[in-house]
């Protein structure tokens, strides 16, 4: 949990999948003013950039290993600068699986760039590392976690209770640790994610699992202000139908404090 600061800007990052160039291109990112994003821990504007990274930090993309290793860097240098979730990818079915027939995983990768050092010597240094990545961060009334929510009742707060699962089970089974594993690998975004915001307090899920190269935007409201009963109003598809939602929220403001938001980024071109 993240005590917001007036000072710091937040910046989240979706899924990278192995794009260091991708990774750079953001941190040299201009801004309205022309002046690169900068790095975690920079101060542009009188703002300190705070950056949270949402997760499948590899596979894929060809540069994983730089990936991790840059932002294993920044957690050293500036700590309180940089905040890691952890993806579906960071486990033992993707990026931790061995002899793999699917081309571009991280473990691959590893025995390319490092032909000369046994597998058994670097992968369980690296499973340590994606086991103790968080799950999730939220900001005040705004959750980012990289998938998900379960679909039975669930407290943010009972994460804690199942924290020293965390460093033992690198996929989540889902007979072992359900809520993790939904908060990894779930692609709810119907009335589950609707119920778990309102129990949870919160306003906004800020998330990746299912994102489109379009950015997805989903809004999730009342369709009736006394019914449960839950409308999905997708942006994707053009700039009108935007408009159109800008539009009914305007003429109906007591929907307002009603409503929750669903934001999905993805930040890697593969």
């Amino acid at each position: 949990k993240i005590k917001p600061s007036k000072t710091d800007r937040y910046i989240v990052v979706g899924d990278l999948h192995g794009c260091f160039e991708t990774l750079m291109r953001i941190f040299n990112t201009t801004t309205e003013t022309t002046t690169p994003i900068g790095f975690p821990g920079d101060i542009q504007n009188g703002k300190r950039n705070v950056f949270i990274f949402n997760g499948d930090l590899i596979d894929r993309g060809a540069s994983g290993y730089q990936v991790i290793f840059a932002l294993a860097m920044f957690t050293l240098v500036v700590p309180e600068c940089i905040y890691i979730n952890r993806g579906n990818h960071e486990s033992e079915q993707f990026g931790l699986q061995l002899n793999s027939d699917t081309a571009f995983m991280f473990m691959e990768e590893m025995k390319y760039k490092f032909p000369s050092i046994s597998s058994d010597i670097y992968r369980p240094a690296i499973k340590k590392l994606f086991c103790s990545l968080q799950i999730c961060v939220s900001i005040d009334q705004t959750l980012i976690v990289h998938g998900g929510v379960p679909p039975q009742p669930f407290l943010l707060s009972d994460l804690q209770n199942i924290q020293p699962t965390r460093f033992e089970t690198p996929d989540f089974p889902e007979k072992n640790a359900l809520p993790w594993h939904h908060l990894l690998w779930s692609y709810d975004r119907k009335a589950n994610m609707s119920a778990f915001m309102r129990q949870n307090g919160l306003r906004t899920i800020i998330c990746s699992h299912t994102a489109t190269a379009f950015h997805n935007i989903t809004v999730i409201m009342p369709a009736d202000v006394k019914s449960d009963n839950y409308q999905i109003i997708s942006v994707a598809r053009g700039e009108s139908t935007f408009l159109e939602l800008k539009k009914f929220f305007e003429e109906h403001n007591e929907l307002d404090l009603l409503r929750y938001n669903v934001v999905e980024v993805f930040s890697s071109p593969t």
